[in-house]
């Protein structure tokens, strides 16, 4: 369709290019993109459902373009009668792997170079894929030709697709009529798009593109064309780009990697549709995140008061001027999309269509590897019922009355109905509704296992998911009871209806054990042995550290796009970080190392930096730039910003007095034009109570005697004005006149 329209050449890339290449500059980073391209070179699965591929996810940029949950954003929908769609903007090719695998005709637009070849490669064997890379404002797109048109992570940036100078409002205005004329009459236009007042926004996270907190909240004050927008700013765009029909979803936790989606409509007239929220935890791209009880608490709220649309993360829009297509395309009321823990085989999309009261669910595709013995999926359609999930019900209960009184009356009742009906392992409290009456409804009984259950393993299995999946908002029961590990919570949930679990616990973890392997994928968040010995106040994981190198031209202020991330959990030992990246076309002047999140929920205390070193590759040689053996020359040859170096009893080391530390260095003028720069550094991370007293008795001292000097300071001045006074007064001249006449004398 494209190609029909538009000069275009075919590159040995297998990438549609224009005669005149105006890149646009959108990157993740070189390096990023170089693991990406080798990747996909070399895999055997590009699918969107490749778990070859997930298995190699690394940082959150890998994790943007591998994870099967990309595409979860479309298969909420109905896309079945769309043909020839157009994608502009498509980075890296997750979305449009997923649309070629549909059957569309894709014509997929990508102005970065880089990227756009990588989408080739991701899309590699699909013939019914055109990757193009332009600028979509060089291209001549063809008039009432597409089903449907998607903008996914694009209106965002809007802006910056113009040559000259715009507002962010009217660029997405443009871009929308542009769209508008490209669509058929059924076509439908398919936005994804963060909401700049999110939830996690208003609380604290940082914004996708800036990387700072607040500044979507605040509106932009901060200008680089890139900007998003609230529900109602959207409603005032698309009705002044000409579009008489729009449709919202809200995926959950956002459109990046979401595992659900909810119809605007079916949250405003479903007092309970917060339910489904219910264990997706919004997240921060930059730094971890834990709302906690809040943002659970939260959802409750706004489902009551019909607000969920304000405060969704992210918006799924679809845009149109035929009622009916828009209806057919946004079929469902809700989705609950695959997390792809589970094996594919077994990955499950479960939907309400919209004025219809049966649950339907399906598997995502086909697979050729066998079932597990042992197990039997049922995906059998069910009723819906309304009311709210008993496991809410629970946490509800604990969150109000940390003393259980009501809490235990709950666990007896639901214990009673596990002996009095045929035990199912899903037989759990969050596939039970409570319905007005306070009837149990079950749903989602999907699983039937060869080995004969009983009321006790299942009542095991309902406290052990629900003490895993509640534990980060259950803080003060746990405290007031003090339950310190999961089998606390177990054995003090069997007691509270009169039975003795201990000597069945190992017999109970090794049957959900062989479960959870049959079902699911190798799960990294350990064994269920494991998972019963967790603390509660430890984290499920332990805290990762997120390490960064920035690199800058002279005149230029360091971005997120111009850096290398490093995660890693940091030990007991100091850990050897290596940053590498490429410059090409940078004149790299300073490079920067940032040992420690932002607002990083660890409070380290101290850092050692005992090693650092930066080497450039010069013509294909590689040679070191700076080499620093010690502590004392790494402070002495770096600016220090947010640490302080200090040489005490305990050791050389950095103290973190600030959020954001950082050791900036400035390159040699004749390294500053090198093809590729690598940054090692050994660190330590001191974690442990003494050294963080340490620390707060050093930052005391440090204010102590500030303000000592201040004081000194002060007085001195004081002094110094009284001298003054006394020196102009009558009784010194007088003295000085006097001392004078004795000396004229001789007396």
């Amino acid at each position: 369709m494209l190609t029909q329209h538009n000069d275009l050449s075919l590159a040995s890339s297998g990438v549609l290019i224009q005669g005149i290449q105006k890149s646009f500059a959108y990157s993740d980073g070189a390096e990023s993109e170089r693991y990406l391209a080798e990747l996909f070179r070399s895999a055997a699965d590009l699918s969107s459902t490749s778990s070859e591929l997930e298995a190699k996810i690394k940082d959150w940029p890998s994790e943007y373009h591998l994870s099967g949950k990309r595409a979860n954003l479309l298969r909420g929908l109905n896309l079945s009668t769309r043909s020839k769609v157009l994608e502009l903007g498509c980075g890296c090719g997750a979305i449009t792997r997923y649309l070629g695998e549909q059957g569309f005709m894709v014509d997929a637009v990508e102005g970065s170079r880089k990227r756009a070849e990588i989408a080739a490669l991701r899309c590699r064997g699909l013939d019914n894929i055109n990757i193009v890379c332009a600028n979509f404002n060089d291209l001549r797109i063809p008039e009432n030709t597409y089903d449907a048109v998607f903008l996914v992570g694009v209106l965002e940036y809007a802006a910056k697709f113009w040559p000259e100078e715009i507002r962010e409002e009217e660029a997405v205005i443009r871009l929308l009529q542009l769209v508008k004329l490209s669509l058929c009459d059924s076509g439908v236009a398919v936005v994804a798009i963060e909401n700049r007042t999110g939830l996690k926004y208003v609380l604290g996270a940082h914004e996708d593109h800036y990387a700072k907190r607040y500044v979507g909240t605040h509106g932009y004050p901060l200008k680089a064309g890139i900007k998003t927008y609230t529900q109602h700013e959207w409603s005032e765009l698309i009705s002044a780009s000409g579009f008489t029909q729009a449709k919202y979803y809200f995926p959950f936790p956002d459109y990046k990697v979401p595992t659900l989606l909810l119809a605007e409509d079916y949250t405003l007239h479903n007092p309970n549709a917060y339910a489904h929220v219910d264990g997706i935890a919004s997240r921060d791209y930059v730094l971890l995140l834990d709302l906690g009880q809040h943002e659970t608490v939260f959802w409750e709220c706004a489902s009551a008061t019909g607000t969920m649309g304000a405060f969704a993360n992210s918006y799924l829009i679809l845009l149109g001027n035929d009622a009916a297509s828009l209806e057919q395309v946004a079929e469902n009321d809700f989705a609950h999309l695959p997390d792809f823990k589970r094996k594919r085989r077994y990955c499950v999309i479960t939907k309400k269509r919209v004025n219809s009261n049966t649950v339907e669910r399906e598997k995502i595709a086909c697979f050729d590897d066998q079932p597990a013995t042992g197990i039997v999926q049922r995906l059998a359609n069910e009723p819906f019922f309304a009311g709210k999930l008993l496991s809410i019900v629970w946490c509800r209960s604990l969150l109000i009355d940390p003393g259980a009184e009501r809490f235990i009356d709950y666990l007896r009742q639901y214990y009673k109905y596990l002996k009095a009906n045929e035990p199912s392992i899903d037989l759990v409290p969050n596939n039970i509704v409570v319905d007005d009456q306070g009837e149990y409804r079950c749903f989602d009984q999907e699983w039937q296992v060869a080995d004969e259950l009983d009321a006790d393993y299942v009542y095991f299995r309902a406290l052990l998911l629900f003490a895993l999946r509640y534990k980060p908002t259950l803080r003060e029961f746990w405290k007031h009871h003090s339950l310190h590990t999961v089998t606390d919570f177990i054995v003090y949930g069997f007691n509270a209806v009169h039975r003795d679990v201990i000597s069945d616990l190992d017999e109970y973890s090794a049957r959900e054990e062989n479960f959870q392997n049959l079902v699911n994928e190798q799960d990294s968040a350990g064994t269920i042995s494991e998972l019963l010995s967790m603390r509660f106040n430890q984290s499920d994981i332990p805290m990762p550290v997120y390490a960064k190198v920035y690199w800058r031209c002279e005149d230029e202020a360091y971005s997120e796009e111009r850096a290398v991330c490093r995660k890693f959990v940091p030990g007991d030992a100091a850990a050897r970080i290596t940053f590498e990246f490429s410059a090409d076309e940078d004149n790299v002047a300073y490079i920067r190392f940032d040992p420690c999140d932002q607002l990083s929920r660890e409070d380290f205390g101290f850092l050692r930096v005992s090693y650092l070193c930066i080497e450039a590759k010069v013509e294909g040689q590689v040679q070191k730039i700076i080499q620093l053996d010690t502590a004392k020359q790494v402070a002495e040859s770096g600016i220090l910003s947010g640490i302080v170096f200090s040489k005490q009893a305990f050791g050389e080391v950095f103290a973190v007095i600030n959020n954001n530390p950082e050791i900036e260095f400035c390159l040699n003028d004749s390294f500053r034009n090198c093809q590729s720069y690598k940054v090692e550094v050994e660190c330590a991370y001191i974690r442990s109570t003494e050294y963080r007293l340490v620390r707060d008795r050093f930052l005391v001292q440090e204010e102590i005697l500030e303000k000592e000097i201040r004081r000194l300071r002060h007085s001195q001045a004081k002094l110094q004005r009284e001298i003054k006074q006394m020196k102009s007064s009558k009784i010194v001249r007088l003295a000085e006149r006097c001392k004078s006449i004795r000396k004229r004398i001789g007396t």
